[in-house]
């Protein structure tokens, strides 16, 4: 269902149903995982790190650049996620970009769902600081989320993996979550037929899929999903509070077709194909093409004022969705929007991006 395919007023939504609940009045770190290191660090010869995407190697007292990772750098070493073995280089302008690219956040502290300026979204009290965590360039492709179907159900998660390093309540995945995901594999791939999705394929980024297959899928991965927090910060800009993700200025609410794919259009488009509207550290797609899985449950107002590395683990019939999609209204791709869908439901206007936590 186009669920967001819904008129914004003043301070509030109409709802397409009822199990849909939007809140428009939802209101610099350097450490590891960032990349950002320092070139006078001491080193041994031979010892190897990641700086942002690249590999540094130290030689005579001192880091040199060996490589540039086109997916993810973890330890010291490139590495490629399950769901690019083998190469998906079909993403970006002109399909010439490595679907599976990661990009490092440096972190922040900011004001969620603020920017001071859009209604509903000038109350700054929640505030949160994000430490420094990777989050994919693009939103998951249909050529990625393949690879996991042809390892379906092999490809479940094992009870405990994937919980977030820096949020110490986060157990991973539970046993309980496993119930929740289709038994076999043609029935996951029956669910990825919902809507106007149809036959999903390449570079466009898959849709129909449950907040469990998504937190499914990106622990396969290597990753998680990102929390509402996380994901919060990089379309805002961190400290910049922008209005869109591409604002420049921050302040600006300027917004064009070449930004995003949004306004009732008829299909999302292939993955990063509006570089006009990326963000301050490169992401692709973060307002409009599809609404994306954030971890949280959904609660408004948020259940903190102030949070480090904080998410929402409550019990919750619903989980946060962030970002907009093809079937929205502008001001449904504002970067402090938020909204609420069934964990269990899918959405032909719901995708999803995965989260990192490299080692330095």
């Amino acid at each position: 269902m186009r669920w967001l395919a819904l008129v914004v007023a003043v301070a509030a939504c109409s709802l397409p149903n009822d199990r849909f609940h939007a809140s428009v009045g939802d209101g610099a770190i350097d450490g590891a995982g960032s990349g950002a290191t320092d070139a006078n660090d001491a080193c041994s010869n031979g010892m190897r790190r990641c700086d942002g995407a690249t590999v540094s190697e130290c030689s005579a007292g001192a880091w040199t650049t060996r490589e540039t990772c086109d997916d993810v750098c973890s330890s010291g070493a490139c590495v490629t996620p399950p769901s690019c073995s083998g190469g998906v280089a079909i993403c970006g302008m002109a399909g010439a970009d490595t679907c599976c690219r990661s990009l490092p956040v440096p972190g922040g502290t900011f004001s969620r769902s603020y920017d001071g300026i859009s209604s509903g979204f000038t109350d700054d009290r929640y505030h949160a600081t994000v430490t420094p965590f990777w989050l994919d360039k693009y939103e998951v492709s249909v050529a990625r989320f393949q690879k996991f179907v042809d390892a379906y159900p092999a490809s479940q998660p094992q009870t405990g993996s994937g919980g977030n390093p820096r949020d110490a309540s986060d157990p991973g995945w539970l046993a309980s979550w496993t119930g929740q995901l289709p038994a076999t594999k043609p029935a996951l791939q029956t669910m990825l037929a919902c809507g106007n999705a149809g036959t999903q394929q390449g570079a466009l980024p898959v849709r129909c899929v449950t907040w469990y297959v998504a937190q499914a899928f990106c622990i396969w991965d290597q990753g998680r999903l990102p929390t509402e927090a996380e994901w919060n910060l990089v379309a805002s800009g961190a400290e910049q509070q922008r209005v869109y993700p591409w604002s420049s200025p921050a302040s600006s609410t300027a917004i064009a077709t070449s930004d995003a794919v949004f306004g009732g259009v008829a299909a999302p488009a292939s993955a990063g194909t509006h570089p006009d509207g990326d963000g301050r550290w490169g992401h692709s797609d973060l307002g409009g093409n599809t609404s994306e899985w954030v971890f949280d449950s959904y609660a408004s107002p948020y259940p903190s004022d102030v949070c480090t590395d904080c998410a929402n683990h409550a019990a919750s019939s619903m989980q946060s969705v962030r970002g907009g999609s093809y079937a929205s209204v502008a001001a449904t791709l504002l970067a402090s929007f938020r909204s609420g869908y069934p964990a269990t439901a899918t959405s032909d206007a719901i995708g999803f991006r995965c989260a990192r936590d490299p080692m330095r």
